[in-house]
């Protein structure tokens, strides 16, 4: 059954009778102007939603900023309901400005940090759904990707196991109170049976509760009392720009009309014109490039090692700190300022640098751009080309390149040939161990047959 967006909230056990009580005592004999459970409900859970979402690690105190903007369209009187939740200590809130615009940043109170969530219809608060199969979901997502929704209705999670797991994580210091947050409101979901799906316009890409789920917690899952095993293209992004490049390198035209439908429209959140790659990518067949040092970039990402080919070619830019590998980055924690940022190994540095050079403007001047440019200049001149003046579009054409592949077509004939349950994360599909081998092999043939590339695959078992 389809649920309506908002209609119902993932809440702290224990805050619900307060949130009924101080509702009860502040609208006694008023007869205009009450404030109802509904709104205070739908925005007290629109922002532990949010908290929990967010992949931004440096939080004060686990406080996350969110414009009034954006809680104005969950309700036009926010405010209220915000002042309630701060002044009865079920939300802490920090004011702060962000280049002059004035924003609050709101956490958790934390004598409700260790809660169970309960799933609570804003609309009848006086119940709570915990055995069903509840799903926000849109029309189009819903017959887009049928074969892989049903799959959530025998999904589950060891919730007890997973719990204790997040709380020993917590008491050890290893996750910070906003991930604590995230991984007990994942947990949570899951438990309740309260599952998202959609797929934005932009990346086209399948947005579930699994795709959110951090990964330490993926060994808890179950398929029908089953573990999963999940199926992962390595280097995905760079290989998907490898696809691009070998279209470029050989003027496939062939193989570059078969993914027309694709490149045509892009578009990401951030742009504001869509742009048609099927045209640039065919004017680039008239273009002169270092073959010899793309086709290198294309045969490392096809064996899983840019990134290792990336550290071993970018030793000089390194810089060490008590032996550790640091960064400096800009970051938005209160103004843009720079940030030390630590890395575990030459290839998460080298990880990090591709992404911050293939996401970026294509006039990028930072370090790490630097870093593209000495090790890859033609790499760099060929993505500067297809980025153009709308540079955010080149991330959305990866993103919508991988969805196709893997959603539109890998799974459909998987879920075609082998009737397999199948959970999608972006680049990578999961299945139960029966499925394995018959997944991989299909994948590398899909690939292969339209693309005419194929990428190193991984096995990771989840349990």
């Amino acid at each position: 059954m389809y649920k309506q967006q908002n209609q119902y909230v993932l809440i702290p056990e224990t805050t619900l009778p307060v949130i009924k009580e101080k509702l009860a005592q502040l609208n006694y004999g008023v007869t205009k102007g009450k404030l109802y459970s509904k709104n205070v409900l739908l925005i007290f859970g629109f922002i532990l939603q949010q908290i929990s979402k967010t992949k931004e690690e440096n939080l004060d105190r686990g406080h996350l900023g969110i414009h009034s903007e954006i809680l104005k369209k969950q309700y036009n009187s926010h405010s209220k309901c915000t002042d309630l939740l701060v002044k009865n200590k079920l939300l802490h809130r920090l004011n702060y400005s962000n280049q002059g615009k004035k924003c609050n940043r709101y956490a958790l109170h934390n004598d409700y940090l260790h809660d169970n969530l309960i799933l609570v219809d804003i609309l009848a608060p006086n119940s709570t759904l915990k055995t069903n199969y509840n799903f926000i979901c849109d029309e189009n997502t819903s017959k887009k990707h049928k074969h892989l929704i049903e799959n959530f209705k025998d999904l589950s999670i060891k919730y007890t196991d997973a719990k204790n797991f997040t709380d020993n994580l917590y008491k050890q210091g290893e996750i910070s109170k906003r991930q604590y947050l995230s991984y007990n409101y994942s947990i949570n979901a899951i438990e309740n049976r309260y599952f998202y799906f959609r797929t934005p316009d932009t990346d086209k890409r399948f947005h579930t509760n699994l795709t959110n789920l951090p990964k330490k917690l993926r060994k808890f899952l179950r398929y029908k009392g089953e573990t999963l095993v999940n199926i992962d293209v390595n280097n995905s992004q760079p290989f998907f720009l490898a696809v691009i490049i070998n279209i470029i390198l050989n003027k496939d035209q062939e193989t570059l009309d078969r993914l027309k439908s694709i490149l045509k429209r892009v578009k990401s959140k951030k742009a504001s014109k869509y742009t048609n790659y099927h045209k640039i990518i065919s004017e680039l067949f008239t273009m002169e490039f270092d073959c010899s040092e793309l086709n290198r970039y294309i045969n490392s990402t096809c064996k899983g090692l840019f990134y290792e080919l990336l550290a071993t070619n970018s030793e000089s830019f390194f810089e060490y700190e008590n032996g550790r590998l640091k960064k400096m980055k800009k970051t938005k924690k209160h103004i843009y300022e720079k940030v030390t940022y630590y890395y575990n190994s030459k290839r998460e540095y080298a990880k990090n640098t591709a992404m911050q050079v293939f996401f970026g403007a294509a006039n990028n001047n930072s370090d790490d751009a630097k870093i593209i440019k000495t090790v890859f200049p033609a790499l760099w001149k060929l993505t500067a080309k297809l980025k153009g003046n709308e540079s955010s579009n080149f991330a959305a054409l990866l993103q919508n390149l991988e969805a196709h592949l893997i959603l539109d077509k890998i799974t459909k004939e998987a879920n075609k040939q082998f009737n397999a349950p199948l959970f999608t994360i972006h680049d990578s599909i999961a299945t139960t161990h029966e499925h394995v081998d018959d997944i991989k092999h299909l994948i590398l043939q899909v690939l292969l047959e339209t693309v005419k590339l194929t990428p190193k695959v991984d096995i990771e078992n989840w349990c």
